[in-house]
């Protein structure tokens, strides 16, 4: 091509956009002037979904990071709107997953993924699709509840595909800088005040308001839609800042590490939730047994103590922490005094019997609100599971609970086997930082239904791609896309 037919070409593109800029001008100016200006806003915001939903599809790595970013606030968002905006996740992982298999075709890459951690997604999904013939099941309740299920599973792929070694420092960092963000908008919350808004909103409902004004303050909950939320993201997040911080030998991201985590680990406490305050240092002793290193046991020593101290004497202040605070703490490690467990430990006892004479469950979206909704002929539909595998285990029986708990075996498997496998300092840093993570969330989802929310099911499922091929990435020639 000559010089001349390139600039041509080159003007006949400008122009081209330019015309389309122009018609995308006048059909906003006719939309804001015959129906108002919510609604051209509402088209500017399709027009650029729209864009980067194509940018996306063409390049996963970007759609990955942009869907991790909003996830942090779409939650937070949908409480003042009664717009569906959970269906962007599924959205987004639906064009994510159709790149992935478009550009695995284009390279005539048919090969279906057969290591453990695949095929027990693959099994997982399956089972959750066959479970619409459960006839103890409704139709709408699964409809509903598998969506939270299954949905998103897919991302879990697109994240083993995309993965490189600098994809991986991106990803993790990308998570850390907005999980700090909602750490900082804690703080804020905590010592300048909740916004008008924000307190309508809680006042708004009485449940509501009784879950986030506890023992005389208001939980924090920073930008999401509620603090067991925030809480349990900051416990992990935080968990994964100390952790690199011990790994890396840089000392300037040594210092940011560990001040994100401190920040992180300090909004958990006010948050007041009491999953959070266990399964931090719990998860922290996993890490110290994988790695065995003097550094972290040293560390996990001093603050068993440090929490011994505040459990078993009467300290009124510590540091920045309040009695208010203290209290919640030694609420958390003393739980047959709770009547919260106490009914937990009821309800599950009571239900124990059904599982056992229901192998298939009683059928997706049965228990709980979804049950209560379409299917109160249901004896679960009374029922609150609170855990989630006590969930999984009313839903889907005792076979669909082994397959559940099969599933993070081989988490945690695929993690510690890669940890021992690597050589590379910075990625043995970053996969024990990610399994004491899994280890973390999975440990979350006894007490609570941690893995139903974003972000955290869908950085759960990241963990699990990038644990998939870390220890691959240390190869001399990486996968490129």
């Amino acid at each position: 091509m000559s010089m001349k037919d390139f600039e041509m070409r080159l003007r006949d593109q400008r122009y081209a956009v330019f015309a389309a800029l122009l018609a995308v001008s006048l059909v906003l100016s006719f939309l804001i002037t015959n129906n108002g200006l919510i609604v051209g806003l509402g088209a500017i915001a399709m027009l650029i979904g729209g864009i980067v939903l194509v940018f996306s599809f063409v390049n996963l790595q970007f759609g990955v990071l942009f869907l991790l970013s909003i996830s942090f606030f779409l939650q937070g968002v949908n409480r003042f709107s009664e717009l569906p905006l959970g269906v962007i996740n599924d959205t987004f992982v639906m064009v994510l997953t159709f790149g992935m298999i478009v550009q695995n075709v284009r390279k005539g890459n048919f090969k279906i993924p057969t290591d453990a951690l695949s095929l027990i997604i693959f099994a997982w999904v399956a089972y959750n699709v066959l479970e619409v013939l459960n006839p103890a099941g409704n139709i709408e309740g699964w409809l509903h509840g598998v969506r939270g299920l299954i949905m998103l599973s897919p991302f879990f792929f697109v994240v083993r595909y995309v993965s490189t070694r600098k994809f991986v420092e991106t990803l993790i960092h990308t998570w850390l800088f907005f999980a700090l963000l909602a750490a900082l908008y804690g703080l804020y919350q905590e010592f300048v005040g909740l916004l008008p808004f924000e307190k309508q909103w809680v006042m708004a409902d009485p449940f509501r308001f009784k879950l986030l004004f506890n023992w005389g303050r208001f939980r924090i909950f920073s930008f999401f839609p509620d603090a067991a939320l925030c809480g349990i993201l900051m416990a992990y997040s935080s968990l994964l800042a100390f952790i690199l911080a011990i790994e890396t030998n840089d000392v300037l991201r040594k210092i940011v590490y560990f001040t994100a985590g401190l920040l992180m680990a300090w909004v958990l406490i006010y948050t007041g939730t009491r999953t959070a305050f266990v399964i931090l240092p719990a998860a922290f002793g996993f890490y110290c047994i994988l790695t065995f290193k003097k550094g972290p046991i040293a560390a996990m020593t001093a603050g068993g103590l440090l929490l011994a101290f505040i459990i078993f004497t009467d300290v009124r202040s510590l540091g920045p922490l309040t009695t208010n605070s203290l209290n919640r703490i030694r609420s958390a490690f003393a739980p047959t005094d709770d009547r919260s467990y106490q009914t937990r430990m009821y309800n599950q006892a009571r239900i124990q019997p059904y599982i056992q004479s229901h192998p298939f469950g009683g059928g997706v979206g049965s228990s709980g609100l979804y049950g209560y909704r379409f299917n109160q002929a249901s004896e679960l539909a009374s029922f609150s599971p609170d855990s989630g595998f006590v969930r999984a285990a009313v839903e889907l029986g005792w076979v669909g609970l082994i397959i559940y708990c099969t599933m993070y075996f081989l988490v945690l498997r695929r993690g510690i086997i890669a940890y021992f496998n690597l050589r590379d300092p910075q990625l043995k840093g970053y996969c024990a930082a990610l399994v004491s993570v899994a280890f973390c969330l999975i440990l979350a989802n006894f007490p609570q239904q941690s893995m139903t929310q974003v972000p955290t099911l869908l950085i759960f499922y990241a963990v699990m791609g990038m644990l998939s091929r870390i220890d691959e990435l240390e190869q001399p020639i990486e996968n490129k896309l």
